[in-house]
């Protein structure tokens, strides 16, 4: 059975992606350089957590050929979700 669940290296990834079509994103100025942020421009958080968080709800399995949207439909946040393989 196989755990649906994003690793440390998963959510690093989406930072980073998340941040290159933040930096990619920008219309109308021609590709120059970024200027440095005003005083009512946002900031990025300059923090992001990515230690492992152990799943804090039910497991629910599904055995091979069983009803995986009902899993999906039930399972709540924390909830692991495992397939038969």
């Amino acid at each position: 059975m196989t755990a649906i669940r994003a690793t440390p290296v998963h959510r690093a990834i989406v930072g980073l992606l998340i941040l290159a079509s933040v930096h990619c994103n920008r219309v109308g100025d021609g590709g120059g350089p970024i200027p440095p942020p005003g005083p009512t421009d946002p900031t990025l958080p300059t923090l992001l957590n990515t230690a492992y968080t152990a799943p804090t709800g039910a497991t629910i399995t599904v055995p091979a050929g069983g009803d995986f949207q009902a899993a999906l439909n039930s399972a709540q946040p924390g909830d692991q979700i495992l397939l038969a393989a």
